[in-house]
């Protein structure tokens, strides 16, 4: 987190200007730094940690993010795992999903490991990171489940983009989001 903030400064950006950075009191990039440290600590995923850092060196280099935006991201990637990371670095790109399922496991049935990436999809689409473009396959009547998320139809949302963008998923090695693909595809 400290040599991206350097790496910044260095390159001639400014941080943010709005108070969110207040030398006379407790501000907001303390609470969200300390935030950030804690969850450091305490994550068992240590290949989340850098994109935890990622989120404070965007938000302490826009006024666009408030502190209650950055605290609700913080929580979202707290909350999220490190699969899930990677299925949003997946969809991040404007493209569309060539050779994923395009049934869900209601019309047919997958792998275990299928069953629970749909199950994390549908944990991103309840946040209101993902969401489905055709939902041609849901049910007929009760709630949608995880047996109704389709692959080729999963998008990431406007909120679930700026997440991937400010946490830099792009970053994640191409080698963990290819696992996710080719069991899509299953």
């Amino acid at each position: 987190m400290l040599s991206e903030i350097k790496d910044r400064l260095e390159k001639g950006h400014k941080p943010r200007t709005d108070g969110f950075f207040n030398p006379e009191i407790r501000c907001s990039a303390d609470e969200l730094c300390d935030a950030i440290l804690e969850m450091s600590r305490s994550e068992h995923q240590e290949e989340k940690i850098s994109y935890i850092g990622y989120l404070y060196v965007s938000v302490a280099f826009t006024d666009e993010i408030s502190a209650d935006e950055a605290n609700r991201l913080l929580r979202l990637l707290k909350s999220a795992t490190y699969r899930e990371l990677c299925i949003l670095a997946m969809l991040s790109p404007e493209t569309e999903q060539k050779g994923v399922r395009t049934n869900c496991l209601y019309k047919e049935k997958g792998s275990d490991e299928l069953s629970s990436l749909m199950q994390e999809s549908f944990e991103l689409e309840g946040w209101g990171l993902l969401s489905q473009v055709n939902h041609d396959q849901g049910p007929f009547y009760g709630p949608p489940s995880s047996i109704h998320v389709i692959p080729a139809n999963l998008r990431i949302t406007p909120y679930g983009k700026r997440l991937a963008e400010l946490s830099h998923l792009t970053r994640i090695p191409e080698k963990d989001i290819r696992s996710i693909r080719e069991a899509m595809s299953a």
